[in-house]
C-alpha cells in the first residue's frame, strides 16, 4: 500500500458542552442507531436529531465545518464519521494527542476502504501490523499518534471506549461532561 500524507486530514478542536445532553438523551441516540445499525440505508440524521432537545441535537451533530467539532460529523444527511478523535483530546487534555488520534483512525480507514467485503475491511482495520509498522500507509501518523499521546494512550482510549456503539464516548465525554478534564 501506498503511504497517507495525514497532514491532508481535517481536525478541528473538540466542542464542549457539557450539560448539552443527559444521559436519557445520549441512550435515546444510541437506541436510534441500534434499531437501523443493521439496515440497508443508514439512519438519517434529521430524523436521527429528533430524538433529542435541540440543544443537545447541537452538540452532537454538525458538518464538520466549523471551529470546533462535535462527537459525530454529518454529510448529506448521513453519518460520516465519528470524531473519537475530541474525545481523547479532552480526557487527555491535549489537542495534538486528540488530532493525532482522529488522524490515526481516518488513516487507517482510508487505507482499509479498498476491501471489498466489510470482513475484509474488519480484519484490514484490526491488523495494526501492516498499517502502522514496517513502512504501513499509516506508520507516519501512528509515530506522531505515539509522540504527541505518549505512554498514556491506552488510557485515554479506555476512556474514549464503552458502551455499544463507537459514539457513545464521545458524546458521553463532550456532549454530557462526564470524563471531561483529562485522566
Amino acid at each position: 500500500m501506498d503511504k497517507i500524507n495525514e497532514a491532508a486530514f481535517g481536525y478541528a478542536t473538540a466542542l464542549r458542552a457539557p450539560g448539552a445532553c443527559t444521559a436519557e438523551e445520549a441512550s435515546k441516540l444510541g437506541a436510534y442507531y441500534g434499531e437501523r445499525a443493521d439496515s440497508e440505508t443508514p439512519a438519517p440524521v434529521d430524523e436521527w436529531r429528533k430524538e433529542v432537545s435541540p440543544q443537545c441535537a447541537e452538540c452532537v451533530f454538525s458538518d464538520g465545518s466549523g471551529a470546533t467539532w462535535t462527537p459525530l460529523i454529518v454529510e448529506n444527511n448521513a453519518l460520516a464519521f465519528v470524531n473519537r478523535g475530541g474525545c481523547i483530546e479532552i480526557v487527555s487534555g491535549n489537542e495534538s494527542c486528540g488530532r493525532a488520534y482522529q488522524h490515526v483512525t481516518t488513516c487507517r480507514a482510508q487505507a482499509c476502504d479498498k476491501c471489498q467485503t466489510s470482513e475484509d475491511y474488519f480484519d484490514c482495520i484490526r491488523d495494526a501490523v501492516s498499517l502502522y509498522f514496517a513502512a504501513g500507509p499509516c506508520e507516519s501518523a501512528y509515530e506522531a499518534l505515539v509522540e504527541a499521546c505518549g505512554n498514556q494512550l491506552g488510557s485515554f482510549e479506555a476512556a474514549c471506549d464503552n458502551g455499544e456503539w463507537t459514539f457513545e464516548a464521545p458524546i458521553r465525554v463532550q456532549c454530557i461532561g462526564i470524563g471531561d478534564g483529562g485522566i
